[in-house]
């Protein structure tokens, strides 16, 4: 009864902390905000901006912690407009574009910061009300998808995903923002392919095979010196492209808070949101918290520093502070799960992206010249370069991409505070023993066609998430990928017109080549995947 009694002082406590902060921002020094609220991740502007910081194009700060916000998109996109205009920047047609159609998609917050820039063009929301000082729009998209696919054992199965999204967005005031998307799917056929299976999913039987639904929202309150966000959705950390160590969007939204300042050259983020086993099994509350820092020395250098805990049972006070260490917390209660990170997002050399990040969930430096070896050091790596217009291809990129997690990381003695949510792994989507290599090749012939093809080469030994190998003999080491590798060779190719913020159409076949499958030697074979694509915004 104490225990339970302490544990709901905490949590009320927690909750007033929130709104006394809540509080202190609305009736702060007020600043406009229009435009605090958040990209989608992997939004299709980020390809567009990536490509122009790679080109050395965009100069403001643009970190590497997502989702950036709508207003850091619309000054990156002030800025290489001015830059076109006093004719510092030379664009390609097809980049001069869709420039057009992002400063239509950013109407609103380029009106508000540069309004002598704002184009007049037709409306832009679905449904908008706005007035002098707050705005709410609505979007919506609908989404067909058809697969078929033969696997590796020569079955074939068709699927049909048909997928609608309604989107709320808007301000609140003079510094609240809110935004909300719900996602409904309806999955008819098999499930083989079902790139949605981390959502929530429930049975509808016999009409529909199964449904899926998934929902993000939140409110930002935003200060000059103080950003503070409290709702439900995902955080991705790090330059990676294909995937990210520390924290990634594999697994589903987590209620969470998120704090974020910046000052010169410094940003920092703390990030604190509750976990959940599977849905299928009992509740077992589990919580994470996490902060970074990202350094800007110099134009085209950044230089981020990530700590996260992942704690179970409690809600530790100690965790809520964002300004402690918390791999000094970590030592005195190993049934904490912490990890750190580092990377790096270099862009010197124009039209050349390198960028890497390091991922430590333990370390036994005592091993001396073998500590990477033995089983307790757990770790991952991820490398990439990205080429924008190589050899002078205009309107063309390539993208290549390492990463590789050793056998035990992400997990702990304790299976109950793994790094898992909902059952996925919150860093990379791949998990622990595992490697990937990615390369894709993409031009746009037109600023609506564009083609790309990619190569991936998956591999996964017989460690997981959910085996820590609390009982291993220390003295003993990893392996390279333990036991029997798992292998994919995966080459693909898509076709893709697509009108931005409007609609496109894509069709993608993929062939694969499988062998030791369920990690069974010699079980081999080869898959074929088509998938035809369209998306319809209103």
């Amino acid at each position: 009864m104490a225990v339970n009694r302490i544990r709901s002082n905490l949590q009320r406590g927690f909750k007033l902390c929130l709104l006394t902060l809540c509080f202190i921002l609305i009736f702060s020094a007020l600043a406009y905000a229009q435009g605090i609220v958040n990209l989608t991740i992997h939004d299709e502007v980020y390809a567009f901006i990536k490509r122009l910081t790679a080109k050395n194009l965009i100069g403001q700060r643009l970190d590497t912690t997502q989702p950036l916000t709508r207003r850091e998109i619309a000054k990156a996109l002030i800025e290489v407009t001015e830059g076109c205009l006093a004719g510092r920047i030379r664009l390609t047609d097809v980049e001069k574009k869709h420039l057009e159609i992002y400063q239509w998609l950013w109407g609103e917050e380029i009106g508000l910061l540069k309004p002598e820039l704002l184009i007049p063009t037709a409306r832009n929301h679905t449904i908008a009300i706005k007035s002098e000082n707050h705005y709410i729009v609505f979007d919506f998209k609908v989404k067909q998808e058809n697969a078929s696919v033969r696997s590796y054992a020569q079955e074939r199965r068709n699927s049909s995903i048909t997928s609608t999204e309604v989107k709320m967005l808007g301000r609140l005031g003079p510094n609240i923002g809110i935004s909300s998307t719900l996602h409904m799917r309806a999955l008819l056929g098999s499930d083989i392919y079902n790139p949605y299976r981390e959502e929530n999913n429930w049975n509808m039987k016999p009409v529909i095979t199964s449904g899926m639904t998934s929902m993000e929202g939140y409110i930002v309150l935003d200060q000059p010196w103080i950003s503070a966000q409290w709702g439900l959705n995902k955080a991705w950390w790090g330059p990676g492209w294909r995937g990210a160590l520390i924290l990634s969007d594999n697994s589903a939204p987590m209620d969470n808070i998120k704090l974020s300042s910046s000052y010169g050259p410094l940003k920092y983020t703390y990030f604190m949101a509750i976990l959940r086993e599977s849905m299928f099994k009992e509740y077992h509350p589990k919580y994470i918290s996490a902060h970074r820092i990202e350094f800007l020395p110099y134009r085209g250098i950044n230089i981020g520093l990530s700590e996260v805990v992942v704690f179970a049972d409690r809600l530790e006070v100690r965790y809520l502070n964002p300004l402690i260490s918390f791999q000094s917390m970590q030592a005195e209660d190993n049934k904490n799960n912490g990890l750190i990170g580092m990377d790096f997002d270099v862009t010197l050399i124009p039209s050349i992206e390198f960028y890497g990040e390091l991922m430590v969930d333990d370390i036994q430096l005592q091993k001396g010249k073998k500590l990477l070896r033995t089983w307790g050091s757990k770790y991952g790596i991820l490398a990439g370069g990205y080429w924008v217009d190589p050899i002078g291809l205009k309107d063309s990129d390539i993208r290549a991409e390492y990463a590789f997690v050793n056998q035990y990381a992400y997990t702990h003695r304790y299976n109950a505070i793994n790094y898992t949510h909902q059952g996925s792994v919150i860093g990379h989507w791949m998990g622990t023993d595992a490697d990937n290599l990615w390369l894709k090749i993409g031009h746009w012939f037109t600023d609506k066609l564009h083609v790309s093809m990619t190569y991936e080469r998956e591999r996964h030994g017989e460690g997981d998430v959910n085996s820590p190998g609390k009982d291993a003999d220390l003295s003993k080491y990893w392996g390279f990928l333990s036991g029997v590798t798992e292998l994919t060779h995966s080459f693909s190719a898509r076709l893709l017109y697509s009108s931005i913020g409007r609609y496109s159409t894509s069709i993608e076949y993929t062939y694969s080549q499988h062998r030791n499958v369920g990690h069974e030697r010699s079980a081999d074979g080869e898959g074929h995947q088509l998938v035809i694509s369209t998306e319809y915004r209103f």
